[in-house]
């Protein structure tokens, strides 16, 4: 039965898909319930938060960040936490796809929308479209940043785990191809090596300060 139980968590890590967001949660909260009735090895030491940091990582980098740091978190790894997770998890998911629905419905408007011929017989496009376009883009970039030096959106440089290891989470380990892409991008940018030392000078003289 726990061979059973096993395959069926497993399972319920895959196919997360924007249009069946509640279904695959309540495939993977049920699956949840059972490993937790049969004591699965993965429902221990923040394992169950790393596979589902995995899962949702298509559809939002923020969270497979945030459940990674949970993991280390003993009060917050506790298995049991599952079902507070699910319930966030989906209000946060469908939320972040209403508003992405929203701002590329805005966008596409903004492209091709158009008013009736003008007197040339050129098509005009409906005034004011453009500016709202921007600014609507100009928000969600500011609430999900891109890393200048991994090009991650969800954190900015300062929390980026590829070049400061000491922040990473116990048992995250980024792809060769990710930190040779950012050693080289650090090479060549100047500013952008600057910046990164900057921040390491910062951390040491508070690290000094504290001590």
């Amino acid at each position: 039965m726990r061979r059973k139980v096993l395959q069926q968590y497993t399972e319920s890590l895959k196919g997360l898909k924007t249009t069946r967001i509640n279904q695959w949660i309540d495939r993977w909260e049920h699956a949840m319930e059972l490993a937790l009735k049969y004591e699965l090895p993965q429902i221990s030491m923040g394992v169950w938060l790393v596979d589902l940091a995995h899962a949702v990582r298509p559809l939002s980098e923020a969270y497979y960040v945030t459940f990674i740091k949970r993991a280390n978190k003993p009060e917050k790894s506790n298995s049991v936490e599952y079902v507070k997770v699910a319930m966030e998890l989906r209000e946060a998911l469908s939320s972040l796809l209403k508003k992405t629905s929203t701002t590329r419905g805005s966008a596409f408007n903004a492209e091709f929308a158009e008013e009736p011929s003008d007197d040339t017989g050129r098509p005009r496009k409906r005034a004011g479209t453009t500016s709202i376009s921007v600014e609507e883009s100009f928000s969600k970039k500011a609430k999900n940043p891109k890393c200048p030096a991994c090009g991650i959106r969800g954190h900015v440089l300062l929390d980026c785990w590829i070049i400061f290891e000491d922040k990473r989470p116990e048992g995250f380990k980024p792809t060769d191809l990710l930190v040779k892409k950012v050693k080289d991008k650090l090479a060549k940018d100047n500013n952008l090596a600057a910046e990164v030392e900057k921040i390491r000078r910062k951390e040491q003289q508070d690290a000094d300060d504290e001590a």
